[in-house]
């Protein structure tokens, strides 16, 4: 009978830790059903070994038996049979990991049956407080441009129109440049940098400019104050192995950062004085809060039907895929619904009181 004809047997215990949503899967394939692997991984092992006097694939199972041992024979038995019966017992007991499982052989002795635990993460659970009133509690701070701030990005502008118009003539772009040689501010320099009548106009469009950027920062701040607020009122434990993934990310974007100043990551550890390892149990509580608060994100999304715009989702998806043509696309499209949905999310929370 073939192993995928042959019905496997075991028996398992399933234990729920609430502490760090994990599930923990105890149990034991029944004898017959491991035993069943037995012949595949001889022949595998037959045809893939390297062994002096032999050709490859030529080698007699007896030979094999001896060389690989029977310790090496089990193992591989255990490991193919723990990768069918895995997907078996989620399907049978519907349950949905995070990650890749922890696995670990309690027992594996011909014979007997093969003892194993099998440990992952699952979607948290939790309940959502009431995020709107919280929400609505953090104001929105008020923006102006001071007419200071306009004066002083009027004076770097003279600075930088100078600067060009230096480099320009062959002279040095970082030299500096006396008061009386930068360029008056009048109509006709509003006209040449800006494209605007009078100076006037430019005050003005300056002005919109700061407040259009005091604006992105407030808005930052307050988005920020909003989901630690949401975040405070909030009981939620992150499986570890998503804790572990984001701190990946974390280190990613920081590897890349560091490298896009010309710096190597080694020289960088070597400053800071830390080890990666170190470096990762650092930011390990970051990327805890961050997996927190998309999980909140993602609870508050399912719950308000918020569901990321088609064709934008498209066009991002195709945009990227052609700026990384080996990028997997679903985990593309994944990465681009969750930005969208994250964004719509964020903008209901804002208006919420308004």
């Amino acid at each position: 009978m073939s192993l995928m004809k042959q019905k496997m047997s075991y028996t398992i215990n399933i234990k729920e830790i609430p502490e760090t949503s994990e599930v923990e899967v105890t149990g034991e394939i029944a004898t017959d059903s491991f035993a069943v692997y037995e012949p595949g991984v001889v022949a595998y092992f037959a045809q893939t070994a390297t062994l002096p006097g032999f050709r490859k694939g030529h080698v007699p199972e007896k030979i094999i038996r001896e060389r690989m041992g029977d310790d090496t024979i089990l193992h591989e038995m255990a490991e193919r049979a723990i990768a069918d019966a895995y997907p078996k017992i989620i399907q049978e007991k519907s349950l949905e990991p995070l990650g890749r499982p922890e696995v670990a052989l309690t027992k594996v002795v011909r014979g007997n049956p093969l003892g194993f635990t099998i440990r992952f993460g699952v979607m948290p659970k939790f309940s959502l407080p009431d995020y709107k009133a919280l929400a609505a509690k953090v104001p929105a701070e008020p923006v102006v441009a001071e007419e200071k701030e306009i004066d002083d990005a009027l004076e770097e502008l003279r600075k930088r129109v100078a600067r060009f118009d230096q480099s320009k003539n062959g002279g040095s772009p970082t030299q500096e440049i006396p008061d009386e040689l930068l360029p008056t501010l009048d109509d006709a320099f509003a006209e040449h940098v800006a494209g605007v009548k009078t100076l006037a106009e430019l005050r003005e469009k300056m002005r919109a400019g700061i407040i259009e950027e005091k604006n992105l920062r407030t808005r930052s701040t307050r988005r920020s104050k909003i989901l630690d607020a949401i975040l405070s009122a909030t009981t939620i434990a992150v499986p570890p192995i998503v804790v572990a993934g984001e701190t990946d990310v974390l280190l990613g974007e920081l590897r890349t950062d560091i490298e896009r100043l010309g710096i190597t990551f080694s020289d960088y550890l070597k400053h800071a004085g830390k080890t990666e390892e170190e470096l990762r149990k650092d930011v390990a509580p970051d990327a805890g809060k961050r997996a927190r608060i998309q999980f909140i994100l993602n609870a508050i999304a399912e719950k308000e039907n918020i569901l990321p715009d088609k064709a934008i989702l498209e066009s991002e998806t195709a945009r990227l895929m052609q700026a990384y043509p080996d990028a997997e696309k679903t985990r593309v499209m994944v990465h681009v619904g969750t930005k969208l949905v994250n964004e719509q999310t964020l903008k209901l929370l804002e208006n919420a009181g308004a």
